[in-house]
């Protein structure tokens, strides 16, 4: 449910959509929108709402992309830019003269819709032809692939004096099939494809019926009409640049005929006039009706809560300026309650007053009502936060540019996924059941004299994984940082507040946000066997690293050990991977894995695995029948018969034990780390590593730097990153590697790259055309050559 707000509702609603459409976007939010029945919408929210039906519902990023930026950034609604196009008002002028001529009075809510029918519709002259019962012969409608669209308005009592809407006023809806209300005193409806029939007890006063009546702008200008805030005046009719808005749309409307007061209300002939059950208005030949959020209920949710309709579960996007900064503080939804309480709809959820809002954070971050009530509808409330843009837009704000279009639906993207489907705070359970964070910090060819430094700006920034490497030469300067930001009593001559001079040749930024204390089972930290037969591969060289490693660091245990490379041969590979179960075992490491494996090596692993998981069943099946024979000198403990190869290690005389031998048969490569970004996906491998449950981690997703980007697809980064809110060409290089569940390993020497790599990377999503653009469908050969250490050649 979009709320109003004009340009601000529309776009922050818009990015909602496209954070819940399963076409438009890769969040896990995505799919939701394609479940709901109903969407409805008032005033800005009608604006949005509008714009996608009647358009037949496409994404937003075609809408954004074909329609709204250019239409934003040089709107209709600001008087300079109408008298700028002539043709545009003479032919607005022309529109509602028509009307007026046919017989129909015209009031300000017709050049206002039609105007803004200029900024939302596709169809010639504005979608001047679009009807709302029109919608119904719309191939999403007939296929129901879109919601069903409600659109609300307020009746004003004029003829009780009224000249604003009150608490309790009569709320009035708008659908393709049907116009009405159910508040008493109404109580009736019509079909809307006769709306604007002079009707006496429902029926047609001479026998003929109007048509055409429901055209789609008149519909959400009249959800958006305000210019009943004039009340007893009239605004001046300026037709100049320097008129506002309202001044301008009395100029338009003077054109046409002469003003009164009631030329401020959208004017709509009564279809129950002289209906006995339509008591309030039955004395009334026309209906007066305003924007649907001016008695202080700024959100459509009123249609839905009715139990006819059946609703289980509303989404309720507040994007109302109820604060002098233009954002919502929990009276509108409050308001709803208190009116819902007084007309006996019970199946509205109780919603607490402003102050618990305010004092309880409900208006900053998404909250469900009523999910404990089996009685009441399931209210999930979306209210509007500043996420990843100054989203506290003004109202009367009526030109956005490309970037403010984009920035804010940006923002609204994040307020559906709550910041971000990945967000800071996001990991990823691996298989040893440990939890690794969806971001970490790499340390390659960083020098040791300046690793603390450097680990301890990036812990401060928010990252909480250091990725680093026996042949890095810096495993123990980077645990120093580690220590440092957890106060472990390992580092005592190093003072808590001594960590910004710890690297002399290196200045940093003071980090306010730097907390207090770290807890070490929040930090994570990998680190990889050196690569080569000679260095780190095999079982005795590989346990030895494994111990220098804890010994370097002076940690308890390691939270990922990884092997570096498939270089050195079969026999070292399996026998360096014995050594990482076997420290597993011990407590030394908890997840283990691998680096630079292509599917060959990660298959002779797997073989081995299995080869031993059937020895184990062997070994079982053979201990059972002793068992069942009663043959008492069996143990668990007797040697594992040899024969398969799965026993080979570079060290003839080391054995497998059974308990070890049961270790490696449950064993599991928890990660794969390898060169990962747009121009060298390795889809093959990737496909393989997800089928068999391996977290990716991807090094140089930067891919090296700017030098070694082609110029045209650096171009095509620097655009994709402006159509986000100007973000960076690294932003949407981590970006990807993010929404493609990789976790990045972000590699900078320069404190303000750290921390723009980090705080620029949340609360947005690249479209799906996007992701599919920047991966191409080359070869990765073809658009990329690797590091030194590829998989896909290493036949080792």
């Amino acid at each position: 449910m979009a709320d109003g707000g004009g340009y601000r509702s529309l776009l922050l609603g818009a990015g909602v959509i496209q954070g819940l459409d399963s076409r438009d976007s890769n969040a896990s939010t995505s799919g939701l929108l394609q479940a709901l029945t109903y969407q409805a919408g008032l005033s800005g929210g009608s604006w949005l709402l509008s714009s996608l039906v009647s358009n037949d519902y496409p994404t937003v990023s075609y809408l954004q992309e074909n329609l709204w930026e250019q239409a934003f950034a040089q709107s209709l609604l600001i008087p300079g830019n109408i008298l700028e196009l002539p043709v545009t008002e003479a032919e607005i002028i022309e529109d509602v003269l028509s009307k007026q001529v046919a017989g129909y009075d015209t009031s300000f809510t017709d050049p206002w819709g039609r105007l803004l029918s200029y900024q939302l519709f596709e169809g010639d002259d504005g979608g001047v032809a679009d009807t709302f019962s029109g919608v119904t012969a719309l191939s999403s409608f007939i296929n129901y692939s879109m919601p069903f669209p409600i659109i609300t308005a307020l009746g004003v009592k004029t003829f009780e004096g009224e000249c604003l809407p009150g608490p309790n006023a009569t709320q009035y809806e708008f659908s393709p099939y049907e116009f009405g209300s159910w508040d008493e005193g109404v109580e009736a409806f019509m079909q809307i494809h006769y709306l604007g029939t002079s009707l006496s007890n429902g029926q047609p006063d001479n026998g003929t019926c109007t048509t055409n009546f429901d055209n789609q702008g008149f519909i959400l200008g009249t959800s958006s009409t305000l210019f009943n805030e004039y009340c007893t005046v009239l605004p001046e009719a300026v037709n100049s640049s320097s008129a506002d808005i309202y001044e301008f749309i009395a100029a338009i409307e003077s054109e046409i005929n002469t003003l009164t007061l009631y030329d401020e209300y959208a004017k709509y002939p009564n279809p129950f006039y002289n209906y006995n059950s339509s008591t309030l208005v039955s004395e009334q030949t026309t209906l007066h009706l305003v924007d649907g959020g001016e008695a202080l209920q700024n959100n459509p949710i009123w249609p839905l809560i009715h139990s006819a309709r059946d609703v289980d579960v509303l989404f309720v996007n507040d994007n109302s300026a109820d604060t002098s900064s233009n954002f919502p503080n929990g009276s509108e939804i409050l308001t709803t309650y208190v009116q819902s309480l007084s007309a006996g709809l019970a199946r509205m959820p109780y919603i607490p007053s402003v102050e618990t809002f305010i004092d309880e954070g409900l208006n900053t971050r998404a909250t469900f009502f009523g999910c404990n009530d089996t009685s009441k509808i399931t209210i999930i409330y979306l209210p509007n936060v500043a996420y990843t843009y100054d989203s506290g837009q003004s109202t009367s704000k009526l030109e956005y540019t490309e970037e403010e279009t984009a920035g804010m639906i940006s923002n609204g993207v994040a307020i559906a996924t709550q910041n971000g489907n990945i967000g800071p705070t996001t990991n990823y359970t691996l298989s040893s059941g440990y939890e690794m964070p969806a971001i970490g910090f790499g340390v390659y060819q960083v020098p040791a004299s300046e690793c603390p430094a450097l680990c301890l700006y990036a812990l401060s920034t928010g990252y909480r994984l250091i990725d680093t490497a026996r042949a890095y030469k810096n495993e123990g300067a980077s645990a120093k940082a580690l220590h440092i930001a957890s106060r472990s009593s390992t580092t005592p001559n190093i003072p808590p507040n001594a960590w910004p001079k710890l690297s002399p040749n290196l200045e940093l930024p003071c980090t306010p946000a730097f907390p207090s204390t770290i807890p070490r089972t929040s930090i994570f930290l990998t680190t990889k066997i050196p690569p080569g037969p000679k260095k780190g591969m095999g079982y005795t060289n590989a346990r030895a690293n494994i111990n220098i490693t804890l010994d370097d660091t002076g940690l308890d245990y390691i939270d990922l050990y990884l092997i570096h490379a498939p270089y050195g041969g079969r026999t070292a590979r399996l026998g360096a991977w014995k050594a990482l179960v076997e420290a597993q075992t011990e407590g030394k490491v908890r997840s283990i894995g691998v680096s630079n494996y292509g599917i060959k090596h990660l298959e002779e692993l797997r073989k081995w695995i299995e080869a031993c998981k059937r020895r184990v069943e062997k070994w079982e099946m053979k201990r059972t029948k002793a068992m069942q024979a009663d043959d008492r000198t069996t143990s668990s403990t007797d040697d594992i018969e040899d024969g398969d190869d799965f026993l080979a290690t570079d060290d003839p005389n080391t054995s497998l034990t059974p308990s070890l031998v049961l270790a490696i048969s449950s064993s599991h490569p928890s990660v794969n780390q390898l060169e990962l970004h747009p121009r060298l996906p390795r889809r093959s491998l990737v496909a393989y590593c997800r089928l068999h449950n391996i977290h990716l981690q991807a090094y140089s997703p930067l891919i090296r730097g700017p030098s070694q980007i082609p110029a045209d697809f650096l171009n095509l980064l620097i655009l994709i990153g402006v159509r986000h809110g100007n973000r960076s060409w690294a932003q949407v290089l981590i970006r990807w590697s993010l929404q493609k569940g990789f976790v990045p390993l972000v590699k900078s020497e320069h404190p303000e790259r750290i921390e723009a790599n980090w705080t620029g990377v949340w609360g947005w999503e690249l479209r799906e055309e996007e992701m599919k653009v920047l991966e191409g469908e080359d070869e990765d050969e073809e658009r990329y050559e690797p590091t030194g250490w590829d998989p896909t050649v290493c036949e080792d």
